[in-house]
């Protein structure tokens, strides 16, 4: 199947495997391939993307190396299946199957096969940079548990938690997520997250902020939301219920060991941009607005301004 992108440009597409059938990492390859492929598509023929071009070639390089590494190891796995002689025999009967036995072995070769493993090549020009600590561009965003909605409804007992990729998966945009978490001593950043919201307006991107549960008012939008965002507010404002969890979203980006020892002065907060596929294209620490304007000029290289 050919698909005609721009006047310069088709995408051909195939399912032709060249590998062994090996771990069935064919499959695997194939839905990371259109997972990877499917939302540049769909930014480049929607006339979001600022430079078309650069963003259909960064298929080639992020996903070349895995199908390349993955001939090579399942290649490997085939001549070592079908070798034969005795010592080639007890190898695969005995001892593989006693390392397997091993917890972490077993997780190990299991988060191979899945290929959990993977990461975006470090030469796509459509990753940013990522500050000291926190989680890397080009790693998969993990998953993170105990989000609360902010809404509405007054009675917060009826909101029910909710997981990060819950809230992510499906969307074909961008993401920047604000973690603006704090200890409920310290005092929250409330004007970071009007800095934030309005200076990510101009984009066509989704918009999440994560506060502290402890300084959530769940019945109502800060005063910053204009009444024609109020319906993507709904999507956008969650409180977290336990920072200190090693599953929170506080946690995985690597903001709980920057808050400031005593309290004694403002807690930073970390802005990450997440592409349409969950991998993280930039996360950087924020004090200050002018630190959020400067994390915000990614979208300017990649996407297109909304129109006014």
């Amino acid at each position: 199947m050919t698909i005609l992108i721009t006047t310069k440009r088709k995408i051909h597409i195939d399912a032709a495997h060249c590998h062994s059938p090996a771990g069935g990492q064919g499959m695997n390859l194939g839905l990371q391939d259109a997972d990877n492929l499917a939302w540049k598509l769909s930014l480049v023929l929607n006339g979001q993307a600022a430079d078309p071009e650069t963003l259909l070639d960064s298929y080639h390089i992020e996903r070349e190396p895995h199908a390349a590494s993955t001939i090579k190891v399942t290649s490997r796995a085939t001549q070592a299946g079908i070798t034969e002689g005795f010592l080639a025999r007890n190898i695969r009967e005995t001892a593989m199957s006693t390392m397997m036995m091993i917890p972490q072995v077993r997780e190990y070769a299991f988060k191979n096969v899945m290929q959990l493993f993977v990461t975006v090549d470090g030469g796509s020009k459509l990753l940013g940079t990522s500050d000291k600590g926190l989680i890397k561009a080009g790693h998969f965003l993990p998953d993170s548990e105990g989000l609360r909605q902010r809404t509405l409804e007054k009675r917060t007992s009826l909101i029910r938690r909710l997981n990060l990729h819950e809230i992510l998966i499906g969307t074909t945009q961008y993401t920047a997520i604000l973690v603006a978490t704090c200890p409920s001593q310290a005092k929250p950043r409330l004007d970071l997250l009007e800095k934030f919201w309005i200076h990510a307006r101009p984009y066509p991107v989704k918009r999440i902020i994560v506060e502290s549960s402890w300084h959530t008012h769940f019945n109502q939008y800060p005063l910053f939301v204009l009444p024609q965002e109020e319906q993507d507010a709904q999507t956008s404002f969650y409180s977290e219920e336990r920072m200190d969890s090693p599953y929170s979203v506080t946690s995985r980006v690597g903001l709980l060991p920057l808050f400031p020892k005593y309290f004694d002065g403002p807690s930073p907060c970390v802005l990450m941009i997440v592409r349409p596929d969950l991998y993280v294209a930039q996360s950087k620490t924020v004090y200050n607005e002018n630190d959020i304007v400067s994390a915000l000029e990614y979208f300017k290289a990649h996407l297109l301004s909304k129109p006014n």
